[in-house]
């Protein structure tokens, strides 16, 4: 890796409120085109700044949702050419891994005061890991990741009607009366049923709302955490506060003590 993509991995791998005073001085440290590309850099929102850390930061949470989400998509594209596969165990899976992702990045945003959308951050997270290839280089996010509509079909190869292996064959062909005529076999691609999409917006649903409880878990133990700490900080308040009138007790004890053994003193002196 060169010096200058090193600087860039670093620059998406600060907090998000020093990225554009770190990337203006990175760039004033630069010479011609350098300089106008990280000068060009675009700051992160909030949802691919959670993103880009959990990359540089948690990457075994993040590798484990690209791993599932590729098996999520070999088990669905089987399944479509008509060979089988354990779809199911495969979406429970990823739907695990990405509420444990969802987790981990709202606690990461919350240590930078940051409050990422929950369901922004599962959706990302799922379509970049169901995608057959990004198209942007992994912890550099800077913008919310839409569905194109084809995640679900990308990659899926067209199969016989019969159920046998794909061929290559001409469509039509001309014969000698130039009428046309059919010489390859029919293919039909296999698409999900109505039931089928609908059970996938089901289980996509059901995962976001797992994300979702996930987060607001973490958000509750983060408060629990914090309403801890202020509770320890009182008793450290009131034990040095006590301590203090402990000590002043004492004192006053010591004055009082020593003014009677002066008076003491002064009455047998008089006798």
């Amino acid at each position: 890796m060169s010096a200058i993509e090193q600087h860039v991995d670093d620059l998406y791998q600060l907090p998000l409120s020093a990225f554009t005073s770190a990337r203006n001085a990175l760039a004033k440290t630069l010479k011609g085109d350098d300089a106008a590309r990280v000068k060009g850099l675009a700051k992160p929102t909030v949802v691919p700044w959670t993103v880009n850390q959990l990359y540089w930061q948690r990457r075994s949470t993040y590798d484990r949702v690209f791993t599932a989400g590729r098996a999520v998509r070999s088990a669905q594209i089987a399944a479509l050419g008509g060979q089988g596969g354990v779809v199911g165990r495969a979406n429970d899976a990823h739907r695990k891994a990405l509420a444990d992702a969802v987790r981990d990045g709202v606690a990461l945003a919350a240590a930078h005061a940051l409050t990422p959308s929950t369901d922004q951050l599962a959706r990302m997270l799922e379509l970049l890991s169901l995608r057959p290839a990004s198209h942007e280089t992994p912890g550099r996010h800077t913008e919310l990741v839409h569905a194109s509509g084809l995640e679900a079909l990308a990659g899926i190869t067209l199969a016989h009607a019969t159920g046998g292996a794909d061929q290559k064959t001409p469509a039509h062909r001309k014969d000698d009366t130039h009428e046309h005529r059919d010489d390859g076999p029919k293919r039909s691609l296999a698409v999900p049923s109505p039931n089928a999409e609908r059970r996938r917006a089901e289980e996509s649903a059901a995962a976001r709302t797992r994300a979702e409880e996930s987060a607001a878990a973490a958000a509750r133990g983060l408060d629990q955490a914090r309403n801890h700490e202020e509770t320890a900080q009182r008793d450290v308040v009131l034990a040095q506060e006590a301590l203090e009138q402990s000590q002043l007790a004492l004192e006053t004890a010591r004055r009082a003590r020593r003014a009677a053994n002066e008076a003491l003193v002064a009455a047998k002196a008089l006798t």
